[in-house]
């Protein structure tokens, strides 16, 4: 039932209280935290659990007081026909083989098999090969690298949003730019295309590799023309993206994907306003999904703000308009060769 709702963009009061007080967070709010030594590996691109909720439960469990590590890796739960696994991996979850941890190359079934050992077998000294913290590739190498610090302020602006036909321009972006030399447009810090197609706001060109990894931090302020009308409004999907200015398409980070409607959340608070459980409040911002992604000299990153998506086909329309606004937090980037403490 509560699969039905969300696919309509609702959730029933019932649904809602069930699923917030069954997260790892709530039962450390209300000082019933679970009583045991934790190894959470949690995937960058998982679209049911995104990584989000293991750093949610890493420091629930570490402020309890418990051994708890954390894994980033690049795979999870995938949505079947629309994300895809290596070779001939289960498609709807993959996991790889191996990880590498600030330069070192782990073995993740090894890496499963010292915790059991060491917490099953009373062999303690099997768990110090497992890091405390490690993200795949990533020199973020604690939870506090991975928190929103660096601010960007969105232009004001009406948006017109499509996309969906993307899958077609897509392709034809990649055969018009083929042979097109790299070249970097004067207007690039402009918001691009739209219409039928989706927002492209820039926010800041690399000029040097970096790492982006951790959770971004959303404000975001939108007018449209049914803003009286919650069930009339239109849902915006927004991603982290990256591209490189005159030279093809651009890429979603780690395919991780939100829909917000900010109509619809406001009248869904009103609802569960007398629910016994905390509501997220969009005001304070809406945490995006975590992402970990390598970013080349001389890319751009920025906001995808379409009106259709993939993932989440009866949510989506032909097209969006609207006036927006904001800010945009995420965490500090960090230069390919650096590692953190």
């Amino acid at each position: 039932m509560a699969y039905q709702d969300t696919k309509n963009g609702a959730i029933s009061a019932s649904s809602y209280q069930f699923l917030k007080t069954h997260q790892a967070r709530w039962f450390c709010d209300t000082q019933q935290a679970p009583q045991a030594d934790t190894l959470i590996i949690q995937g960058f691109r998982d679209v049911l659990f995104p990584f989000n909720e293991g750093i949610s439960a890493y420091q629930c469990l570490k402020q309890a007081g418990h051994d708890v590590r954390l894994l980033g890796v690049e795979g999870g739960h995938l949505q079947p026909g629309v994300q895809h696994s290596p070779g001939l991996e289960l498609p709807t979850w993959y996991i790889g083989k191996n990880m590498d941890c600030q330069g070192k190359i782990i073995n993740i079934q090894a890496m499963i098999a010292h915790w059991f050992d060491a917490k099953l077998k009373d062999q303690p000294a099997q768990a110090s090969q497992i890091p405390e913290v490690c993200i795949d590739h990533s020199p973020a190498s604690s939870i506090e690298a991975m928190k929103p610090a660096v601010n960007y302020t969105l232009p004001a602006l009406h948006m017109t949003a499509g996309g969906g036909y993307e899958w077609l321009f897509k392709s034809t972006d990649r055969l018009r730019h083929l042979l097109t030399p790299r070249h970097l447009p004067a207007n690039w810090q402009q918001p691009q295309q739209g219409g039928s197609r989706p927002l492209l706001l820039p926010l800041t060109r690399m000029t040097q590799d970096q790492w982006l990894t951790g959770i971004p931090r959303l404000h975001l302020n939108i007018d449209t023309p049914d803003a009286a009308k919650a069930e009339n409004s239109p849902t915006l999907f927004i991603a982290l993206a990256r591209w490189t200015p005159g030279k093809g398409s651009y890429q979603v980070l780690n395919e991780q994907v939100i829909p917000i409607n900010l109509q619809k959340l406001h009248y869904r608070n009103q609802m569960l306003g007398q629910l016994s459980v905390p509501i997220d409040d969009p005001a304070k911002g809406i945490d995006l999904p975590a992402v970990n992604a390598k970013l080349k000299q001389g890319e751009v990153l920025g906001l995808m703000i379409s009106s259709r998506s993939r993932y989440f086909g009866r949510s989506s329309k032909a097209h969006a308009q609207a006036n927006i606004s904001g800010s945009i937090t995420l965490p500090t980037m960090l230069p390919a060769n650096y590692a953190s403490n």
